[in-house]
């Protein structure tokens, strides 16, 4: 027995996206919607073969539905052994079951009564509106565009059955009247399962995505803590095992620099989840940034210079220093690798150039995104770090901020700067951007708003 359903096209199906097999004309239709259409149209045939005399709508009836079921049943086979019906047959099932439809149409406007005209007329649009309501995905349009028209067409079928009292006209009417209001009920029921099974849908997907990124966070996190707490215990147990006291106080030193490593990658997970513990305190933007520049300048390779662009008094600021000047550094250190890549024919490194510029932003309620994720409308002290690495390539761009991921080869970096960073804005309530200027490079933008008193 075959059964109607909802089925999905095939991965592998042509033209999957194309605009033919999108129609939902062209897809298998559910089962009670199947039932209720021959139903219809047989009690359409029957009614208006009474009404005519004629055999020629139950003819049409009959025909319809033997078309227009084995077209139904091509459809739901070929998606069941995930075959791909050709086009060509699906347009000339579809056609041929339209075809059939008008040919009733046309037969009732060649009469001359006018409520077989008016059947001929609520049938012509009763299918266009079929036609065009199907892809409808927006429920409360649906609602009240459909009870707009049945509420006009039961007003006028009424009408004209005060109107008209004869027996035969009088069964076209009711009929009309009939399929249409039950066309309508069924369409609402259809409109809110579909609405229903969406929305379940996509809960069911944001959890399983929420479930996917905790499982990539904890396995990175349990990786990176692992790798160092076998440095840990593999320098505690050598330090029993060695008797030279120099020895003993480098393997020591091995063992603290891993708790310091393990204590910093706790902090950068909880600066991106923006549970950590910030102490922000008021600074002299100038100063702090002159400093920072000066400290850096030191620690980069000879090769890449390190440039400071302030504005004229920059407003303080009221940050966690601490953190910010973590975040700062990453980025700084992000960068110089960045350059450090690059190497000429000779394979010698590239001198490349980074650039700190500070300065005071207002964002106007015009420009702001609503997103929380996004930079709001405000006053913001911007602070931008622009290299003359290569950027970042187009499909690593949208991930660069989840924790966790690198491009560095293994053991190079944890994947935590900018997740860290862009944790640090938000919790400050601001925001972190990253993108590649036209000029080449890439720009890491950090926007930190200013309070009333600055």
């Amino acid at each position: 027995m075959i059964k109607f359903r909802r089925m999905k096209t095939p991965n592998n199906a042509p033209g999957k996206n194309g605009p033919a097999l999108r129609y939902r004309g062209l897809l298998p239709s559910h089962s009670y919607e199947v039932v209720h259409r021959f139903a219809l149209i047989l009690l359409a045939g029957i009614t208006i073969g009474w009404a005519t005399a004629s055999y020629l709508p139950l003819l049409w009836s009959a025909l319809y539905i033997i078309v227009n079921g084995a077209y139904q049943a091509s459809l739901v086979r070929n998606r069941a052994t995930k075959g791909v019906l050709p086009l060509w047959r699906r347009i000339v099932g579809l056609l041929s079951g339209t075809s059939i439809y008008i040919a009733m149409i046309i037969y009732l406007w060649l009469h001359e009564n006018f409520v077989l005209q008016f059947a001929a007329t609520s049938g012509l649009i009763g299918y266009g509106l079929h036609s065009l309501a199907r892809p409808q995905k927006i429920l409360w349009v649906t609602i009240v565009d459909s009870l707009a028209i049945a509420s006009i067409y039961i007003f006028m079928v009424l009408t004209l059955i005060i109107t008209y009292q004869d027996g035969p006209t009088l069964a076209v009417l009711v009929a009309c009247l009939f399929s249409v209001v039950t066309y309508f009920i069924t369409s609402q029921w259809r409109a809110y399962k579909r609405s229903q099974a969406i929305e379940v849908a996509e809960q069911r997907l944001m959890r399983n995505r929420e479930m996917e990124a905790v499982g990539r966070l904890t396995g990175a996190f349990a990786h990176d803590f692992n790798n160092i707490l076998t440095a840990m215990r593999g320098n505690l147990d050598l330090y029993d095992e060695v008797t030279d006291p120099v020895e003993k106080h480098r393997i020591m030193q091995e063992a603290q620099a891993a708790t310091a490593r393990a204590a910093n990658l706790t902090q950068q997970l909880l600066t991106y989840s923006g549970k950590a513990i910030l102490r922000p305190q008021h600074i002299a933007t100038g100063a702090f940034v002159t400093d920072f520049v000066a400290m850096m300048g030191r620690n980069l390779p000879e090769e890449i210079a390190l440039r400071l662009e302030v504005s004229d008094n920059p407003p303080p600021l009221k940050v966690d220093v601490q953190t910010l000047e973590m975040v700062l550094t990453n980025l700084v250190r992000n960068a110089a690798d960045a350059i450090v890549e690059q190497c000429d024919i000779d394979g010698r490194p590239i001198a490349g150039e980074i650039t700190l510029s500070c300065a005071p932003m207002a964002m106007p309620a015009s420009r702001a995104a609503p997103a929380a994720s996004e930079i709001r409308a405000g006053n913001y002290l911007r602070l931008a770090l622009l290299d003359t690495g290569p950027g970042i390539p187009a499909d690593v761009l949208p991930h660069i901020c989840e924790p966790f991921y690198t491009t560095k080869p293994l053991g190079r970096g944890s994947g935590l700067g900018l997740a860290m960073a862009q944790g640090f804005a938000e919790q400050s309530g601001g925001a972190l951007r990253v993108s590649n200027p036209s000029e080449g490079g890439a720009l890491v933008e950090l926007f930190l708003p200013l309070t009333r008193a600055e």
